[in-house]
């Protein structure tokens, strides 16, 4: 992907994201984007209609403090929260609170391992913090420089996430579940494309909201109805568990 290209689809999508970072940072929450945005951080060009973002506190109270911390956050008739900027949007952002009691299943926000994406890495999507914001860079979620970094869950988890949604509905015949399932396998090539990239593999241990043997069964599922998938899986699994899930 060339990111400067793809700046001004996702214009409104990553000022969103910044300044959801911002406020949530200084709230000292920690937080993590997930779905098709994260996705979009590490290669992906699927335009998504908004941003899914797991938090280590309750999803109201850190709705609460971005409402609080930007006017561009606001709440619509139906209590969806929004982000709205110049003449485009607004664009939704979901909060969840992850964890093994949530009924979700997300992973949990204070312990996930997470990945910070920045301007280095993304020019043209990740972009400077404006000054006003620089004495957030002393929390330890952020280095000590005047690049932003936009913290995503860690691609050897986040592939897990979308799945477990694209298993959910791969077997159904709705041109709706369809569509999405076909969305859930492009992000996933593009996570597992990541990975490959970056010698990464598939982090069982670092999803124990799912019980490992359920993790195996998503990737197993994905390896017998996605041919295109396996020399993706073949070098982000282990040779243990690719015996695993090919047999």
């Amino acid at each position: 992907m060339n990111p400067v290209q793809e700046d001004r689809p996702f214009r409104l999508l990553d000022a969103a994201a910044k300044a959801t970072t911002v406020a949530l940072t200084r709230a000292n929450i920690r937080h993590g984007f997930i779905g098709g945005y994260a996705t979009s951080l590490i290669g992906g060009s699927r335009m998504t209609e908004d941003i899914d973002v797991i938090v280590d506190s309750d999803a109201s109270d850190a709705r609460s403090v971005l409402l609080r911390a930007d006017a561009r956050f606001t709440m619509t008739p139906s209590s969806r929260l929004v982000f709205s900027g110049g003449g485009d949007g607004p664009i939704a952002v979901e909060l969840f609170r992850g964890g093994k009691d949530k009924q979700m299943k997300l992973p949990d926000a204070n312990a996930v391992s997470l990945l910070f994406v920045t301007a280095n890495d993304l020019p043209g999507r990740v972009e400077e913090i404006p000054s006003k914001y620089l004495f957030i860079l002393l929390d330890p979620l952020f280095a000590v420089t005047h690049r932003a970094q936009v913290p995503i869950i860690a691609p050897s988890v986040l592939v897990f996430t979308k799945l477990k949604r694209w298993a959910f509905i791969a077997d159904s015949t709705r041109p709706a579940s369809i569509r999405k399932a076909g969305a859930d396998i492009k992000d996933i090539h593009v996570i597992l494309t990541w990975l490959r990239n970056n010698d990464g593999l598939l982090d069982f241990e670092g999803y124990p909201e799912k019980p490992r043997h359920e993790l195996i069964a998503l990737v197993r599922k994905l390896y017998q109805m996605h041919t295109t998938t396996r020399p993706l899986l073949a070098v982000t699994l282990s040779a243990d568990d690719l015996t695993l899930i090919s047999n």
